[in-house]
This record gives C-alpha cells, structure tokens and sequence, in this order.
C-alpha cells in the first residue's frame, strides 16, 4: 500500500520537528536576581551561560546557575543536564549521559524523576510579578525528599523568573528577577 506523498510528507515534518525550547540557550545570555533570605538578608545573584561545546552534534551550553556549574541542551524532551559534568569546568564527553530537568511541553501534574532520586512536578503556568516585570510562567517543583524543596517559576523565551529553595538546615531563600540579557 502506497502512502501518498503529501500525508508522507506531513508525518516525516512532524516527526522529525523538535518542540519549541522551554528558553534559548546561548552564549552571553545573563539572569539577574535578588535573593531573599529568610531572617532578612538578601544579596544579588547574576546567572549566566560562557561557554558551548558541540559533542556527537549536541550544543552544549555552560550554565552558571546560583554558584553551581551544569552543562544544559534543548531537546524534542525538554531542557537536560549532563550527568557526568555536573558542577564540572569542563564540558560533556562523547556518548554523555543526561537527564530531564525541566519537561515541555508537559502536563500540569505530569512527574518525572532524576538519576539522584529528585521527583519533578510540572504544576502549570500562573502569571506572576517580580522587579523584572510581569511574567506568565511555567512552574515546575522538585522534591528532593528529606533535603528539602525547589520551585522553579520559568518564562517561555525568557529564563527562570523566581525560584524558592529551602534546603534541611538553611534558612529559605527566594531569588527574584531584576534583569535579562
């Protein structure tokens, strides 16, 4: 049985079209926050990505990302981090492995879990205001079990607006956007 060439066609773009990326990723691309710490100090944060490094034809992107190193790629999953180079300077090797952080599109309740046992929930997407301006977000919670908890509140095209981490024995700290390049 023949397929005919237009229903063919329309398959092979829809298969092989990746998802729009959760946000771009590029060299230069910076975040600025100011984070509040529970108990009343707070202290300015600026995230950012230097580097990019192409392995088996994925573009790799150096992310420094409140005092810690990942390398991150966009794929037709979502946003991954590279196992082997967490918190490392240097960048991914050939046949690295990776995992899924951040799902889109996902479904509000949709979970996932990482290689350290960190349950993801995406929860949906709820307009909020931070110094940066007005921002419909896409939220995505991690339990980190007995460590504590992350929430990550994420702009399509922009980057992450806020994000709340309590973790066991520290006090709570929210970081809110100020700035974007």
């Amino acid at each position: 049985m023949r397929i005919p060439l237009i229903l063919a066609i329309g398959f092979w773009f829809a298969t092989s079209v990746n998802a729009t990326p959760l946000f771009e990723l590029r060299v230069g691309a910076s975040w600025t926050y100011e984070v509040d710490v529970k108990g009343g100090t707070s202290y300015t944060l600026v995230n950012h990505i230097d580097d990019k490094h192409i392995v088996d034809g994925t573009v790799w992107y150096r992310l420094v990302e409140f005092d810690e190193i990942f390398w991150i790629t966009n794929t037709s999953q979502g946003q991954m981090e590279a196992l082997s180079s967490m918190t490392s300077e240097m960048p991914p090797s050939s046949g690295v492995e990776m995992q899924l952080i951040f799902k889109f599109p996902a479904e509000p309740g949709e979970q996932w879990t990482t290689v350290d046992g960190d349950v993801i929930t995406y929860r949906g997407k709820h307009r909020t205001t931070v110094p940066a301006g007005s921002f419909s977000c896409h939220i995505y919670f991690i339990d980190m079990e007995k460590e504590g908890y992350s929430e990550f509140c994420i702009a399509e095209g922009i980057g992450v607006i806020y994000n709340i981490f309590e973790l066991k024995g520290y006090p709570k700290e929210v970081a809110k956007l100020v700035d974007y390049q």
